[in-house]
């Protein structure tokens, strides 16, 4: 069993006890994928889009998500992933919707009839205001379902041994990079784009 209460002074702190160079190379590796990925599928513009308000506010619910998720990972891996990716679609919709009404809810607001168990399905109904069955809604869980698959591949792929210590910052990592997938699918399809800015 992982422990969750790694948590209890913030995910941050931790990062600046530990080697965190195979962490990095991880993250490194994971987001270059997955940018790669998304991009050919046409659901993000060839890199990141991120809000500091929707990260800040992600910060402030990391610790309840990953105490949800990280249940779920022996039984459910691509859960603890891919509802990561579903935060981050629906942060983006909130900050583009109306900031001010949804910036102070709760990380349970997320939450669907059977808690972080349907989350994915409460986001996309509820907040994304996608039909289940409709072809888009379809392509997004399509989507984030791949993006999970290549995180736990590549943990694999790395010979990171389950449930060490190891194992566990590569899952925080992981997580990290399929939210802000999610962010980025969201902001992309609310017409947002890559700019450059000279400095």
């Amino acid at each position: 069993m992982i422990i969750v209460r790694i948590f209890a002074t913030g995910l941050k702190s931790h990062f600046t006890m530990v080697d965190t160079a195979l962490y990095d190379k991880f993250e490194e590796i994971l987001q270059k994928n997955l940018i790669s990925y998304c991009t050919a599928e046409g659901c993000i513009p060839g890199g990141l889009l991120q809000s500091v308000d929707i990260d800040d506010k992600w910060e402030t619910w990391i610790k309840e998500y990953f105490a949800d998720a990280i249940k779920e990972y022996n039984a459910y891996p691509q859960v603890c992933f891919a509802w990561a990716g579903y935060v981050g679609l629906a942060l983006a919709k909130m900050w583009d919707s109306d900031w001010t009404s949804y910036k102070d809810l709760p990380y349970s607001s997320l939450y669907g009839e059977r808690g972080f168990d349907d989350l994915d399905d409460n986001v996309t109904t509820k907040i994304l205001g996608l039909d289940l069955e409709s072809d888009e809604a379809k392509d997004i869980a399509r989507i984030l379902r791949s993006c999970a698959t290549e995180a736990i591949s590549l943990i694999r792929h790395q010979g990171i041994e389950a449930q060490s210590v190891d194992a566990f910052y590569v899952i925080v990592r992981g997580v990290q990079v399929i939210f802000r997938i999610g962010e980025t699918i969201g902001l992309h399809k609310l017409g947002y784009k890559l700019t450059a800015v000279d400095i």
